[in-house]
Parts: structure tokens; sequence; C-alpha cells
């Protein structure tokens, strides 16, 4: 499509604030016609909300007029096979041809979401000009709105207005998706939001009265303003890779002279797959019935734990129960009975100091849509680069518990000696 018909379409949009929810599937909602016209036979009641037809009109217009725009670049992009979890699989873009359709997007003025990290909920706004524009009329009460794009790892597109109608707030998407290199709009939806808040770190926080199975919680986060680089990949070297789930190497205090409080067998799994970049079956070792525990051989255990850890051989027999008879260390696989989950969780890596002995003391807020805070609790990371490329945890310290409690956690492997 022409710049000149991108930026007509671009002048009929009320700039808004929103959050991504991909992957969206709803076969009761409408969808254009192949020659792009549009079915108005009727309103459509989605929830409580009813979209009038001549909203579904400027909506696939506008949906359309994007996804024309870098049509060149999808029909030309690398697809890739992307294996799923379930057993089907999924055709994706190249990271190459992902981002330049993103660029392209954003050099033409399109208020386009980013994501750091896939899938936690988080997600970055570079054009925040009519966002402040959008949340300056919230505050006076008047009626405001304000639109904002993602684009899907398979190159389909995510359109999200966020609006304040009569004292309510609102959240109207729809999908564009591509059929032998021709865009499709539907999965048209309104439905009302029960809170949203801009805080003053920055963030637009927000969550849905009804979430349907295919939004996850209904609850999401976007950072206004673009991202620090250096500090984004700092939370993934040595953050995000991990991660807050079933595991307290981040949610308590320990050290290289206090092992006490870290849970060795709970971080076997995550630590192995990011040595390996593989996840750990538990096929890969023996199961103990009267245990109810898997047992992992102590040459695979020791070689992960010691790759990120500089522990004492016999701390590490004791503090991860190690079973001569068994020849290993107990260990269970997450289930949803033992384990706690705390909502999305997601580090925000605020600075960073070099030490004299060249560790690196890094200080993390914990962002948490999911109880509608940026500031859910910090911590103090102190990480140990290696020669090899690698590095080893040192140190972990809770320094503020800001929104309340820290996350819930309960080892799944406790107290639980070898014969």
């Amino acid at each position: 499509m022409k710049a000149k018909k991108l930026t007509y379409v671009l002048g009929m949009m009320v700039i808004i604030l929103a959050f991504v929810s991909c992957g969206q599937k709803s076969s009761s909602t409408p969808n254009s016609q192949a020659d792009g016209s549009f079915d108005q036979s009727s309103s459509v009641l989605l929830g409580a909300v009813t979209i009038e037809p001549s909203e579904q009109e400027r909506i696939v217009m506008e949906c359309t007029a994007i996804a024309e725009s870098y049509a060149h670049l999808y029909k030309s992009a690398l697809k890739e096979n992307s294996p799923s979890f379930y057993a089907t699989s999924t055709m994706i873009l190249s990271e190459d041809d992902f981002n330049a359709i993103i660029n392209f997007l954003s050099e033409n003025n399109v208020p386009i979401l980013t994501a750091e990290v896939e899938d936690n909920e988080c997600e970055t706004l570079i054009n925040i000009e009519g966002f402040l524009d959008f949340w300056g009329k919230i505050e006076h009460g008047e009626p405001a709105a304000f639109v904002v794009y993602s684009l899907g790892r398979d190159g389909s597109l995510f359109y999200h207005k966020y609006s304040y109608e009569d004292d309510r707030k609102y959240c109207t998407e729809a999908s564009v998706t591509w059929n032998d290199d021709a865009a499709s709009v539907g999965n048209l939806r309104k439905e009302e939001l029960a809170f949203w808040d801009y805080t003053e770190k920055g963030n637009f926080l927000f969550e849905r009265v009804y979430a349907p199975p295919w939004m996850g919680n209904g609850r999401g986060l976007i950072h206004m303003g673009p991202n620090n680089d250096e500090l984004v990949e700092i939370a993934k070297d040595y953050i995000i890779s991990v991660g807050y789930y079933a595991n307290n190497l981040f949610s308590a205090n320990w050290s290289e002279d206090d092992w006490e409080g870290l849970n060795f067998n709970d971080l076997f799994e995550f630590l192995y797959r990011s040595k390996y970049n593989a996840i750990f079956e538990d096929h890969l070792c023996e199961f103990n019935s009267e245990q109810s525990c898997h047992y992992i051989e102590a040459v695979v255990f020791e070689s992960v734990i010691g790759a990120y850890f500089s522990v004492p051989e016999d701390i590490l027999h004791s503090r991860a129960l190690y079973s001569e008879l068994n020849s290993g260390y107990p260990w269970q696989t997450i289930t949803c009975s033992n384990c706690v989950y705390n909502g999305t969780l997601v580090p925000d890596v605020r600075n960073y100091e070099i030490n004299d002995d060249g560790t690196i003391t890094i200080d993390v807020d914990v962002l948490c849509p999911t109880h509608r805070t940026d500031h859910f609790f910090s911590h103090r990371l102190t990480v140990r680069p290696l020669s090899n490329g690698g590095f080893q945890y040192v140190s972990n310290e809770i320094t503020a518990p800001a929104a309340g409690d820290l996350p819930l956690y309960y080892p799944r492997i406790e107290l639980q000696p070898g014969p």
C-alpha cells in the first residue's frame, strides 16, 4: 500500500494504548469477505457490548489497510516451522523478517507494540504521545480512545482499542490473518475492562472483566517509551532464563556463605534448560514410587548445578538430599498440586554495578500485572561472569516486598531424606 493511503488510514485513528492478546480464535465473530466486503446484516453482541456495523466496517478498513501496507514484506518473508507443545506445528516468520515488519510499521507511525520476551504479558510502546493525550483526557473525565497494533510471529496482525465511554472502560479487538497471501479480518470483540492505571514508573496496567481461555488471565502491562537495551539484555542473560515460577532462586535470601534459603532440586530443570537449550524430561531418570519422586543421576545433577554455582560438594549433597542408594538427587516434575502460581512475574532491571572482584550486582523490581502492580517486590542479584563465557550466581537479597507479600513458594522436595 502506498504511504499516502497508510497516512490517510492512520489519520482516521484515534490513538490509544493497549496490550496484546495473541493467538485469538473465535468461531462466532464475523470475518471480512474475500472481496473486501463485510457482512452488515446485524450488530454483533460480544459479551455485554455490541459492536455496530459502522464500527465493524471502520475497524475492517483500518486493519486491512495496515496489513496491505506490509503485505510485500510478508509475502517475501522466510517462513519457518515452529514445533508446538501440542500435536500441530505453526509456520512463523524468521526473526529477521519479523523485525523487518515491526520496523516498517514503526517507521510509518503505526502505533505498534513490541515484546522483549514473548508471552510475558508485558510489552513496550515506543511512540507514546497518543497515549499521553488519551490519559490526559481520562484524568479529566473526558471520553477518549487509543488504538495500538501488535504483530504475531506468524505475520498476523492484532488491533486493540482501549476507550473510555459513558464512564466505562472498554477494550475492542480484532485480528488479521493471512490466507493464500490475502488478508482476512475477523475475531471482532468488545468487552468491558475492570481496571486500568498509569503508574509513576510509566507503565499502563489493565485487567479484563472476563478473559476467554485463549487470553490467559486477562491482565497486561504496557511500558511507555523505549527500554534500556543494556538493562533488558541483563535481564535476559541472568534472570529470564530461570524466571520466578516453581523455584526460589530470586525470591529468597541466600549467598555463597549461606546456602540455607536456596532449593537446588527445584532449580534443576530450569538450569538444565538454560545450559542445554532443551527441556529435561522425566524419562531421563528413575522414578521411586515409594518416595513419589524421580532420582537424577549425580553426574547429571552436579554438572548442571556446578555450571551455575560454586557450591562445595558436601554442601550440595546435604542441601539437595543426595541418596547413595539411588546414586542421585530427588526431583519432582511440576504439577498443579506441588507448586504455586503467583501470576506473571517479570524482571525490570533498574541498574547494575560492576564490583572490584569482577562480579556484577543487579537491582531488580518485579512487575506483576496479576497483582496490578509494577513493583511487586525487589531483589538484588549478584552474578560472577566466567572466562568461558558462562556465569555463576553468587547471592540474592530481597530488598523490598513493596506491594505486600513475596511470591508464595512451596518446595517440591522438602526435607525428604534419601534412604
